[in-house]
């Protein structure tokens, strides 16, 4: 999500295609709201792999972002 934020992906079950950033967004909120889901630790995951996300861009780019 973060190396590649606006990569178009389609989803099960909106086949419509949207920005990689925007897919994830819509699947931890669908999930946040079935009973007896961790919605903490799928934040947890999110949080996590967008900061390894972050840390592997700034090595791919040499600290450049945009």
């Amino acid at each position: 999500m973060v190396m590649r934020p606006n990569t178009k992906v389609i989803t099960f079950p909106i086949p419509i295609p949207m920005p990689l950033w925007v897919a994830i967004l819509i699947g931890f909120v669908l999930v946040s709201f079935y009973p007896g889901v961790a919605w903490q630790a799928h934040l947890g995951g999110i949080l996590y792999g967008a900061a390894v996300g972050y840390y592997f861009h700034r090595r791919e780019t040499g600290g450049r972002y945009y």
